[in-house]
Protein backbone atom coordinates (compact mmCIF):
# COMPACT_ATOMS: atom_id res chain seq x y z
CA UNK A 1 0.00 0.00 0.00
CA UNK A 2 1.08 3.80 -1.14
CA UNK A 3 1.45 6.10 1.81
CA UNK A 4 -0.06 9.12 1.37
CA UNK A 5 3.61 11.07 1.28
CA UNK A 6 4.64 8.50 -1.40
CA UNK A 7 1.63 9.41 -3.71
CA UNK A 8 2.77 12.79 -3.16
CA UNK A 9 6.15 12.56 -4.18
CA UNK A 10 5.37 9.96 -7.31
CA UNK A 11 2.71 12.47 -8.59
CA UNK A 12 5.74 15.46 -8.21
CA UNK A 13 8.16 13.39 -10.21
CA UNK A 14 5.36 12.62 -13.12
CA UNK A 15 4.83 16.29 -12.98
CA UNK A 16 8.35 17.04 -13.16
CA UNK A 17 8.84 14.44 -16.25
CA UNK A 18 5.99 16.08 -18.14
CA UNK A 19 7.26 19.36 -17.79
CA UNK A 20 10.76 18.47 -18.72
CA UNK A 21 9.47 16.80 -22.16
CA UNK A 22 7.21 19.65 -22.47
CA UNK A 23 10.78 22.27 -22.58
CA UNK A 24 12.93 19.32 -24.48
CA UNK A 25 9.78 19.75 -27.17
CA UNK A 26 9.67 23.18 -27.36
CA UNK A 27 13.73 23.24 -27.19
CA UNK A 28 13.19 21.10 -30.28
CA UNK A 29 11.14 23.13 -32.04
CA UNK A 30 13.35 25.91 -31.83
CA UNK A 31 16.20 23.94 -33.43
CA UNK A 32 14.25 23.39 -36.28
CA UNK A 33 13.65 27.27 -36.60
CA UNK A 34 17.24 27.54 -37.71
CA UNK A 35 18.45 25.76 -41.12
CA UNK A 36 21.92 23.93 -40.04
CA UNK A 37 23.81 23.75 -43.17
CA UNK A 38 26.36 22.49 -43.43
CA UNK A 39 29.33 24.55 -45.43
CA UNK A 40 30.81 23.02 -48.02
CA UNK A 41 33.22 20.19 -47.75
CA UNK A 42 32.42 20.81 -43.65
CA UNK A 43 32.91 18.31 -40.79
CA UNK A 44 29.78 15.93 -39.68
CA UNK A 45 27.35 18.57 -37.57
CA UNK A 46 27.86 17.90 -34.08
CA UNK A 47 25.49 18.99 -31.68
CA UNK A 48 25.43 19.81 -28.10
CA UNK A 49 23.31 21.96 -25.90
CA UNK A 50 21.41 23.04 -22.91
CA UNK A 51 18.91 24.56 -21.46
CA UNK A 52 18.23 27.52 -18.33
CA UNK A 53 14.63 27.63 -17.20
CA UNK A 54 14.55 31.02 -14.22
CA UNK A 55 11.00 31.59 -13.63
CA UNK A 56 8.93 31.74 -16.56
CA UNK A 57 11.88 32.21 -18.49
CA UNK A 58 13.41 29.19 -20.90
CA UNK A 59 16.66 29.79 -22.51
CA UNK A 60 18.40 27.33 -24.69
CA UNK A 61 21.99 27.57 -26.05
CA UNK A 62 23.21 24.72 -28.83
CA UNK A 63 26.28 24.39 -31.21
CA UNK A 64 25.76 23.43 -34.83
CA UNK A 65 28.54 23.15 -37.54
CA UNK A 66 30.82 25.30 -35.60
CA UNK A 67 28.69 28.06 -34.18
CA UNK A 68 26.71 28.60 -31.35
CA UNK A 69 22.80 29.18 -31.46
CA UNK A 70 20.83 30.81 -28.35
CA UNK A 71 16.87 31.35 -28.49
CA UNK A 72 14.64 32.53 -25.46
CA UNK A 73 11.14 32.45 -24.20
CA UNK A 74 9.79 34.85 -21.63
CA UNK A 75 6.19 32.80 -21.47
CA UNK A 76 6.93 29.46 -20.47
CA UNK A 77 8.14 28.22 -23.85
CA UNK A 78 4.65 28.98 -25.77
CA UNK A 79 6.66 30.99 -27.81
CA UNK A 80 10.62 31.89 -28.81
CA UNK A 81 12.10 34.63 -30.04
CA UNK A 82 13.82 34.50 -32.81
CA UNK A 83 17.25 32.19 -33.06
CA UNK A 84 20.27 34.21 -32.73
CA UNK A 85 24.57 32.95 -33.31
CA UNK A 86 26.17 34.42 -30.47
CA UNK A 87 29.49 32.75 -31.47
CA UNK A 88 31.64 34.77 -33.82
CA UNK A 89 31.81 34.14 -37.00
CA UNK A 90 33.06 30.63 -37.75
CA UNK A 91 37.00 30.19 -39.80
CA UNK A 92 36.50 29.40 -43.34
CA UNK A 93 39.58 28.11 -44.08
CA UNK A 94 38.87 24.40 -44.27
CA UNK A 95 42.86 23.60 -43.84
CA UNK A 96 42.14 24.17 -39.78
CA UNK A 97 38.88 23.46 -38.42
CA UNK A 98 37.31 26.25 -35.83
CA UNK A 99 35.27 24.09 -33.28
CA UNK A 100 32.71 25.57 -30.92
CA UNK A 101 31.41 23.10 -28.73
CA UNK A 102 30.30 21.76 -24.43
CA UNK A 103 28.02 24.69 -24.71
CA UNK A 104 26.28 25.15 -21.20
CA UNK A 105 23.98 27.54 -20.17
CA UNK A 106 22.66 29.22 -16.60
CA UNK A 107 19.81 32.12 -15.93
CA UNK A 108 18.78 34.07 -13.48
CA UNK A 109 15.85 36.52 -14.23
CA UNK A 110 16.65 38.44 -17.13
CA UNK A 111 20.59 37.44 -16.57
CA UNK A 112 21.55 34.83 -18.86
CA UNK A 113 25.27 33.28 -19.31
CA UNK A 114 26.14 31.03 -22.10
CA UNK A 115 29.56 29.14 -22.02
CA UNK A 116 31.72 26.85 -24.78
CA UNK A 117 35.04 25.66 -25.86
CA UNK A 118 36.40 27.48 -28.99
CA UNK A 119 39.30 26.21 -30.45
CA UNK A 120 39.74 29.85 -32.50
CA UNK A 121 42.98 31.24 -30.73
CA UNK A 122 45.82 29.64 -32.68
CA UNK A 123 44.34 26.12 -32.34
CA UNK A 124 44.46 26.21 -28.50
CA UNK A 125 41.29 25.33 -26.78
CA UNK A 126 39.67 28.17 -24.55
CA UNK A 127 36.32 28.90 -22.88
CA UNK A 128 34.33 31.67 -24.12
CA UNK A 129 31.82 33.59 -22.32
CA UNK A 130 28.70 35.79 -23.51
CA UNK A 131 26.40 37.25 -21.39
CA UNK A 132 22.99 38.82 -21.29
CA UNK A 133 21.13 41.40 -19.05
CA UNK A 134 18.01 41.65 -21.22
CA UNK A 135 17.03 37.95 -21.31
CA UNK A 136 19.07 37.36 -24.09
CA UNK A 137 17.42 39.88 -26.16
CA UNK A 138 21.40 41.56 -26.97
CA UNK A 139 24.59 39.72 -25.59
CA UNK A 140 27.72 41.86 -24.55
CA UNK A 141 30.94 41.05 -26.66
CA UNK A 142 32.30 37.57 -26.30
CA UNK A 143 35.19 37.34 -23.71
CA UNK A 144 37.74 34.16 -24.09
CA UNK A 145 39.08 33.38 -20.43
CA UNK A 146 42.83 32.34 -20.98
CA UNK A 147 45.94 31.21 -18.61
CA UNK A 148 47.17 34.62 -20.17
CA UNK A 149 44.22 36.77 -18.84
CA UNK A 150 45.01 39.05 -15.90
CA UNK A 151 44.17 37.57 -13.03
CA UNK A 152 44.63 34.16 -13.42
CA UNK A 153 47.95 32.77 -12.08
CA UNK A 154 50.41 32.06 -15.09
Amino acid sequence: MVSHESAIIIAAIMISFSVAYGLVFQAHEVLGQVHCRPPEQARPAYMDGGLAVSGTNIYAAWTCFGNVFFAGSHDGGKTFANTMRVSSTPNTNLKTSVLNDNVSISASGNSVAIMWDSNKTEGITNPEIRTSSDGGNTFRDIVTLNSTSGGINK
